[in-house]
């Protein structure tokens, strides 16, 4: 894992973002959807696109039936995300 110095939370979320879909790219879903939590929450917290658009990536390459453990709780994240961004269009 690399070792970021402390006070740099995007750098930490754009590698977390990029790890998490390199893991579920090679399939591994638990660490993808961790990761990508963590991610997520960077990304909110700086505003930084470049680690949101990753999550967006990595969502969409995540079956949405799947039931490994943290899968839920990161879909459930990126769906409240993506609520509170979009706006009510009524």
């Amino acid at each position: 894992m690399t070792h970021m110095q402390p006070g740099y939370p995007r750098d930490e979320g754009v590698y977390l973002a990029r790890a998490a879909v390199a893991h579920m790219a090679a399939g591994e879903i638990e660490p993808a959807a961790a990761k990508g939590l963590r991610a997520l929450g960077i990304g909110l917290g700086t505003g930084s696109a470049r680690i949101l658009h990753k999550i967006r990536q990595l969502s969409g390459m995540i079956d949405p039936a799947s039931t490994q453990t943290g899968v839920a709780e990161f879909r459930d994240a990126v769906a409240v995300w993506e609520d509170e961004s979009c706006p009510d269009r009524s």
